[in-house]
């Protein structure tokens, strides 16, 4: 199945088809590989609902876009703010386009209106549309509709979402399955503004802009069962590399920490590390919240060289972003001269 994942991905890039269908396609087969791998069945009907599971997988992943047909899609490569706000939109027109029909599966519609809400808990994310403003405008669409005898399976369904939204009775594992692999779809195509990013960059992109957008078990399920797969495998970080973790206190105080990586296993995301020190990151928020680089002025390190195996325990690290030693050329040899560590080469 590797091999055949990775062909169809390098077909697609190849094809000459229209960049959305690429990505469609793209988005679509990789969801599928993501659900297959971690599913798992132990009985007739344990399989069955799998298969169910899998069918509204891959029919949310072809609709999730459909609401861009009636758009004027921008294509500059820096949109301004009322731009990328309203781009936002396209999630509540693919949902209109398809809630009213009667044979469509409740879930579908679901994965399709919340396919960019994949970010679970409390805290500022890059969810959207934001629950009050998604809220809000199933609302407006309710009242609209309410007396259009056409529109009976539309407001039903709206009822229906708005509940699982108040609720958060959501399907956030298959949510985050349509979001990353849409994400690895987009930024290993050509658009208009950009060339297509090499598999191996998009691993460390996708990764390094993870901590407003995923959790850990989006991002283990997307790098642990398919990453490889979609990099001919080849690993995106190696041993040696430079990475940074983040953690909590008993006081939920969030922490960045400055790593090595000491030793690789099978769950790439999940090595042994070595800790150098600690350090401030810079955020910014262009259309999207992220973390846009290091303080290294804050830099402060640690020669106790504390051990962390996050593979075999249960600790609360997670890797938030991969130093490059091109894109975080400054940082990378600052910490390169503090450790004596021989740079890595980049992907």
């Amino acid at each position: 199945m590797e091999t055949g994942l990775v062909n169809i991905i390098e077909v697609m890039s190849s094809a000459g088809v229209p960049m959305d269908s690429e990505i469609l396609t793209k988005r679509t087969v990789i969801s599928m590989a993501m659900k297959v791998r971690a599913g798992k069945a132990f009985t007739k009907v344990d399989m069955e609902q799998k298969k169910l599971d899998q069918m509204n997988l891959m029919m949310s992943s072809y609709l999730a876009d459909v609401g861009y047909t009636q758009m004027k899609i921008p294509m500059e490569r820096d949109l301004k703010a009322e731009e990328f706000e309203y781009i936002k939109n396209h999630p509540i027109i693919s949902y209109l386009m398809i809630a009213n029909l009667p044979d469509l599966d409740d879930n579908i519609k679901t994965l399709v209106l919340n396919h960019h809400r994949p970010h679970k808990g409390e805290g500022m994310n890059n969810n959207y549309p934001q629950p009050k403003v998604l809220i809000h405008k199933l609302n407006v669409y309710k009242e609209k509709y309410k007396d259009d005898p056409k529109k009976t399976v539309l407001v039903a369904d709206i009822q229906k979402q708005i509940r699982n939204i108040l609720t958060n009775n959501l399907p956030m594992e298959d949510i985050g399955v349509i979001s990353i692999a849409g994400e690895f779809a987009s930024l290993t195509t050509r658009q208009a503004w950009r060339e297509a990013f090499d598999p191996l960059v998009a691993m460390k992109l996708i990764l390094n802009n993870s901590f407003f957008a995923y959790n850990e078990k989006t991002l283990r399920d997307f790098y642990d069962h398919i990453g490889l797969s979609l990099c001919n495998n080849q690993p995106f970080i190696r041993e040696g590399d430079f990475v940074i973790v983040v953690t909590q206190d008993s006081n939920q105080k969030v922490f960045f920490e400055v790593c090595i990586i000491r030793e690789m296993y099978k769950t790439q995301i999940r090595p042994m590390l070595e800790r150098i020190g600690t350090i401030k990151p810079n955020f910014s928020n262009m259309g999207k919240l992220r973390i846009s680089g290091f303080d290294i002025a804050s830099l402060k390190l640690d020669r106790r060289k504390a051990v962390y195996n996050l593979e075999k325990n249960q600790d609360p690290r997670r890797i938030v972003y991969v130093l490059d030693s091109n894109m975080d050329a400054r940082l990378y040899e600052e910490l390169t001269k503090q450790t004596g560590e021989i740079p890595k080469e980049s992907a």
